[in-house]
Order: structure tokens, then sequence, then C-alpha cells
């Protein structure tokens, strides 16, 4: 999602890059779950949760995705 999220606003903004920022982070350090949020700029595309930074990273695309074909 990560990557299919990039090329398209890559295509859509001629060059400006997607960040993922860390929105939240709870439970112990055996079992957190982290929430983050896709960025462009100061705009939150989408924001996804997971037992990694990269599955929620994986989520918050995913998100940013079914938003934008929503558009």
């Amino acid at each position: 999602y990560k990557t299919r999220l990039q090329e398209l606003i890559h295509a859509k903004t001629h060059g400006k890059q997607v960040r993922y920022v860390l929105a939240h982070e709870e439970g112990p350090d055996h079992k957190k779950v982290f929430t983050m949020r896709a960025m462009l700029e100061d705009e939150t595309l989408g924001e996804g949760t997971g037992n990694s930074k990269q599955s929620a990273g994986q989520e918050a695309a995913r998100s940013a995705l079914e938003r934008l074909k929503a558009l």
C-alpha cells in the first residue's frame, strides 16, 4: 500500500513525498500497538494501527488510498 500511495501522490503532485508519523503508541513493551499517520505536508491522508510501526504505516497507506479513491 505504501508504494502505491507514493506513486499516486508523486504523479498527482509532481514529486511530493508522503511521510509517516507516529501518532500514538500504547501497551506494554511486549504488546505495543502503534498508530501511524500518512501525511502530505500538513494534511493527514490516512491513519492506521498495528503491532509494529511498519504494519501501522501500511494500514495508514491503505486508509489513505481508500480515502483518495472516494474523492
